[in-house]
């Protein structure tokens, strides 16, 4: 029985390629041909930055919910294996700094890519993101880059990592036209990244010390705030006669 099975199994038969077939292989010769410049904006950047955005805003609002509790019961999005952990915080801007030096081609770089990137460097190297670097302030008012003493404000890492990423952001304005659209387009944007980095600058030329900071990485967060002054003094210098500060 079992040799006359094999005897008479008959040989598959060459298919006739169908409509839907042929429009499979036209769409995967489509997909097969995308660069990462035509997708970056929609698939990348704009996702990683709105969702952080969102992400930020509800993890505020769950500290303030839990503020009045005492102990283990407050809620803390700075804690240990979370993302606004400074270890996290700073591998996320890291990325935002390689996906947007590799997709400064993209057409939507200039009006929608860059404005949002620096947005959000200058913000997060600025602004306290949780209740602890809140705890922090010096004066009442926000000690966004160091803190008098030795480990108040923004993490070393971090501080470093915003800086780094406003300045691919910066260089990529200027390779591509000259700055013009985010000097007179962003004139707050820009001359508020100028007073950040200053502040940055000339707060670490005193002595001031930095959360996390000192030898390597403290050199390294020196430099990357003198980019990003110098980078500036270079686009408002070219732009300044047709810039209007709205702030």
């Amino acid at each position: 029985m079992r040799e006359r099975r094999l005897r008479i199994r008959t040989p598959a038969k060459i298919t006739e390629v169908t409509r839907s077939s042929a429009t499979s292989v036209r769409f995967q010769q489509t997909f097969s041909s995308t660069t990462f410049t035509e997708v970056a904006a929609e698939f990348f950047m704009a996702p990683l930055i709105n969702r952080f955005w969102l992400f930020l805003r509800d993890e505020q609002t769950r500290e303030e919910r839990t503020a009045h509790h005492e102990g283990r019961q407050q809620y803390r999005g700075a804690g240990t294996g979370l993302i606004l952990n400074p270890i996290v915080l700073a591998h996320f801007l890291g990325t935002l700094a390689i996906l947007a030096h590799a997709s400064r081609n993209a057409p939507e770089w200039l009006a929608a890519v860059a404005p949002d990137a620096l947005e959000l460097a200058v913000t997060l190297g600025t602004k306290p993101i949780s209740q602890m670097q809140e705890d922090a302030e010096v004066n009442g008012f926000d000690e966004p880059v160091v803190g008098r003493g030795e480990t108040n404000g923004k993490d070393a890492s971090v501080l470093t990592a915003a800086l780094e990423l406003a300045l691919v952001v910066l260089d990529g304005c200027m390779e591509l036209d000259g700055g013009r659209a985010l000097g007179l387009e962003h004139t707050a944007l820009l001359l508020g990244s100028g007073e950040w980095a200053g502040a940055v600058f000339g707060r670490l030329e005193k002595g001031a010390r930095v959360e996390g900071g000192g030898g390597a990485q403290e050199m390294k967060l020196r430099r990357a705030a003198a980019a990003v002054l110098l980078k500036v003094d270079d686009l408002t210098a070219r732009w300044r006669r047709s810039m209007v500060d709205i702030r």
